[in-house]
């Protein structure tokens, strides 16, 4: 699992605030379901090129809320490794 802010410092034009590179990452174990089993069921159209995920968790920078969100690639979403966490 990785912030959602992974690898901002380095878009171009930089984004101004937490330029996070690529440090964000946990080392816990995780379980859950495979995404690509949801996604098999929840069949997404035809030429398909990104799942997006938004979080229910947001924060603040600079005074200003930023909600969280992050996208992965079809194929890297359907990958056996990437798991989605039951919510509590």
């Amino acid at each position: 699992m990785e912030c959602a802010g992974n690898g901002r410092g380095q878009l171009s034009p930089r984004y101004p605030s937490v330029p996070w590179l690529e440090e964000g990452v946990s080392t816990a174990e995780w379980t859950g379901v495979p995404l690509a089993d949801l996604l098999d069921r929840a069949r997404p159209r035809e030429g398909t090129q990104e799942i997006v995920f938004h979080g229910a968790d947001r924060g603040f920078d600079g005074g200003v809320e930023h909600h969280f969100a992050r996208s992965l690639a079809v194929a890297q979403a359907m990958c056996e490794d990437v798991l989605t966490l039951p919510t509590p």
